[in-house]
């Protein structure tokens, strides 16, 4: 069987129309081959749909959906949309190839990619189905007279560059009771009755996954078509994750993988995926029986593009500059900096043209995003319009204002959903500093980078913060403003003093406060007192460290800068004898310790300020365990960690599992503890916080508690399980120890439990992702897809005004719901 191919050459002046588009249509098709109905003797001869000469994978789930879709008698036009390269043709043939059931009059298979009139679209299908020559009666009407009762499936591929043609398709349902079309169109039609089915990147892992890779979708189509150009290839631990970052920079795209894998013959995975970040071009080679636009992913990009009128084309190429999508706002703020609401219009038409995404986000506002591949093109575009600067420079300003005003938030009322707002604009903070470093930008760099102090200090992003201060910091000369260069060496100093390199931390917080004091900037030198604090107290030297945190507390005092008088204040408590396991401390050090704890507390009580609650009852949970009081120590930890865990700080929420892996340890719970321990190891570890030199003993003592309780091949066993625990499995199994060692219990699950608003299905979802499931986990549990499993999590978000799995999972333990309702 062959794709019906319509050649379409200069039309003559003479005649009809009508004849002419007829006549020519007959000229240039060969004769289709012939499927016969197979209920009636006067069958008209069809064009059946190709047979596809590779296996079809990955597609099993949505073949099924979209034939069962198809197949009802109310559904009538369906249209598969799609980025170019997402298989939607593809899914189609496969589709029309096991339609033949549901459609006894037969399936024809009209290829439209050749035509760019519209007028030639219902003589195509009219040459299809067998109703050919000129004839008296009008096409229109001769096709609907064919039609009418005839229980039929014709698939029209390739919809867009003639979408005029939608409204004739619409008079030809109208006229018809029976016959159905499936439509593959990077556009929908836009016309009554239509359905939409947006085809999904094949699917991959969203983190590094320890389950066999082949059973995911876009890796597994990569080992598929590798192994027809290099037939011992075979997916392994060894290129396994070289493989799985070649299908997240695709997409899962299936055009990309395949393209990808045909360079087997030639590289490694590892030397395709270097090559392939850099070089778009390195995408082509398809197989010449496919269209042009099908032999190199550029070319499928280029065609959605050149089917845009300018006006979108400009919104495409400005939108390229988010690598990790945006909000309405930034949309606006970027591409149309006098935030004119007639952005919308373009944003949709991008959407229908599948070149821009949109997925809701938990409170539903929506958020837009590109696959790569489409970016990538997106940003050689913008290059080459004269429009680069001027974007760039709205899009580095935007993100500054955003990175900005969550800093205020962080010492101010609280972080409330900042962290989840930076930690989704990550990926656009990451290429706005890199266009400002590329720049030369130095004074906008510094600015960018210290306004996103939250992120790197507490976000878990030490390391890569401090690689920008390094560089920028070397960068600056005598045109950055002074106050600038001295906030970004007190945060140099900060994130230095984490990693725990202490004598580079010194030098940074001398200068600072050198400059500080020639500046005049008194808050900036109260904050440098408070950092060479930290950096004594780090080493053990507390009459030192005593005497910068009262210099700097006495400065805070004066200006009375809350968050930062209660901040100081949890640092003084850490000081005095507060004893060891072998040794009590001095009652009445701890006994300060716990007061100005307690002051700490109400000051971010009275701010709203749920981290700076969350250390103040962290480390009174520490003195609590110093005297003893081991429930109350629990049950301080067990207050604090959720508010820790809601904004994703697990930085600082990892010492909260180290003071409960201790009480568990006191209380003769070896396991137990050996498991917090773990916990606490592997966030610690992977977060980049190494523990200061001054507990370390301390430390070693506390987990020789744990050891002198169990076998060591027991202890080992129990750490280790700790640190293979998922973020959210990890919190969730804190939080029931900490309820286990204040001596509470859960309360059994009854048939009155609360549900919070959620359905029996979203209890489910929430119980699973709560032990530390993935979505593909998820649903392989439920029997359902990955995108009815994010569907549910959204919502599940948005009813409890949580955005993260850790606040999810953290809220799962303390409403006692991972017990089945």
């Amino acid at each position: 069987s062959r794709r019906l191919s319509i050649i379409v050459g200069k039309q003559s002046t003479e005649g009809s129309r009508e004849s002419r588009t007829l006549a020519e249509a007959s000229e240039a098709v060969t004769k289709p081959a012939v499927r016969l109905m197979p209920r009636t003797v006067e069958a008209m001869p069809l064009e059946a749909p190709p047979q596809p000469l590779t296996t079809l994978v990955g597609r099993d789930h949505a073949a099924a959906t979209v034939l069962g879709r198809i197949s009802r008698p109310d559904v009538r036009l369906l249209t598969l949309t799609g980025a170019g390269g997402i298989g939607k043709t593809r899914l189609a043939i496969e589709v029309a190839n096991e339609a033949l059931e549901a459609f006894p009059d037969g399936v024809a298979f009209v290829g439209l990619a050749p035509l760019t009139d519209p007028d030639l679209v219902l003589p195509s299908i009219a040459q299809a189905i067998g109703v050919v020559g000129p004839g008296t009666q009008s096409i229109e009407d001769r096709l609907a007279r064919a039609l009418d009762q005839q229980r039929m499936l014709i698939v029209l591929d390739n919809f867009e560059q003639i979408a005029p043609a939608a409204r004739p398709l619409a008079a030809l349902l109208q006229a018809t009771r029976d016959v159905s079309f499936l439509v593959t169109s990077r556009v929908t039609l836009h016309i009554s009755g239509e359905h939409e089915f947006s085809v999904p990147p094949l699917e991959f892992p969203e983190t590094d996954a320890r389950t066999d890779l082949r059973s995911y979708s876009a890796c597994a189509l990569f080992e598929s078509r590798s192994q027809a150009v290099r037939g011992e290839f075979t997916l392994d631990d060894t290129n396994g994750p070289t493989v799985l970052a070649i299908c997240r920079l695709l997409g899962g795209v299936p055009l990309a993988i395949e393209l990808a894998a045909a360079r087997g013959k030639a590289l490694s995975p590892s030397a395709l995926f270097d090559r392939m970040k850099l070089d778009l071009d390195l995408l082509s080679g398809g197989p010449v029986d496919q269209p042009a636009r099908h032999q190199t992913m550029r070319a499928a990009i280029q065609w959605s593009y050149d089917l845009l009128p300018p006006g979108q084309q400009q919104c495409f190429r400005q939108l390229s500059l988010f690598a990790g999508g945006c909000s309405l706002e930034a949309a606006l703020a970027v591409a149309a900096p006098n935030h004119s609401a007639t952005l919308l219009p373009e944003l949709s038409a991008l959407i229908d043209a599948s070149l821009l995404l949109q997925e809701p986000q938990p409170d539903g506002a929506p958020r837009y995003w590109m696959l790569d591949l489409i970016r990538r093109f997106g940003l050689e575009q913008l290059g080459s319009s004269g429009e680069l600067d001027a974007a760039v420079q709205r899009f580095t300003t935007w993100l500054t204002e955003l990175a900005e005003q969550a800093g205020m938030a962080f010492v101010g009322a609280g972080p409330g959903n900042w962290p989840e707002i930076l930690e989704r604009e990550l990926p656009n903070f990451r290429a706005a500093l890199t266009v400002l470093d590329d720049a030369g930008e130095t004074g906008a760099l510094l600015r960018l980078i210290t306004a996103l102090g939250p992120l790197w200090s507490a976000l878990g992003y030490q390391r890569e913060g401090l690689q920008w201060l390094t560089t920028a910091l070397e960068r600056a000369d005598a045109s950055v403003p002074v106050e600038l260069v001295v906030r970004a060496q007190i945060l140099a100093t900060r994130l230095t003093t984490m990693v725990g390199d202490f004598l580079r931390a010194e030098a940074l917080a001398v200068t600072a406060g050198k400059l500080a004091r020639t500046s005049g900037d008194l808050a900036a030198l109260a904050d440098t007192e408070c950092m060479l604090g930290n950096l004594a107290r780090g080493i053990g030297d507390q009459p030192a460290a005593r005497m910068h945190y009262e210099s700097a507390l006495v400065s805070f005092r004066e200006r009375n800068d809350r968050y930062n008088i209660g901040y100081t204040l949890i640092q003084l408590a850490k000081l005095g004898n507060l004893g060891i396991p072998q040794r009590p401390g001095n009652q009445a050090d701890i006994e300060i310790g716990e007061a100005r704890c307690h002051e700490a507390i109400e000051i971010y009580r009275e701010l709203g300020n749920r981290w700076g609650m969350a250390r103040a009852l962290n480390h009174l949970s520490y003195l609590f365990y110093k005297e003893g009081r081991y429930r109350d120590a629990a049950a301080a930890a067990g207050e604090a960690l959720p508010l820790y865990a809601d904004g994703g700080n697990l930085t600082e929420g990892s010492q909260c599992i180290e003071n409960l892996a201790d009480i568990a340890g006191a209380t003769g719970k070896g396991e137990l503890s050996a498991r917090l321990y773990g916990i606490a190891d592997c966030l610690q570890e992977r977060l980049g916080a190494p523990m200061w030199p001054t507990y370390r003993i301390e430390y070693e003592q506390e987990v020789n508690r744990a050891r002198a309780l169990l076998d060591p091949q027991a202890m080992e066993a129990a750490w280790q399980s700790g640190r293979e625990l998922s973020d959210e499995a990890m919190v969730a199994e804190a939080l029931t120890a900490a309820v286990i060692l204040a001596g509470a219990s859960a309360a059994p699950a009854s048939t009155t439990q609360e549900t919070h608003g959620l359905t029996a299905r979203e209890l489910e979802v929430l119980r699973l992702l709560a032990t530390g499931a993935s979505n593909q986990e998820i649903a392989d549990a439920l029997f359902i897809s990955v995108t009815t499993v994010k569907g549910h999590v959204q919502s599940i978000m948005r009813k409890l005004d949580l955005s993260s799995r850790t606040a999810l999972a953290a809220f799962t333990v303390r409403a006692n719901l991972l017990a089945g309702g």
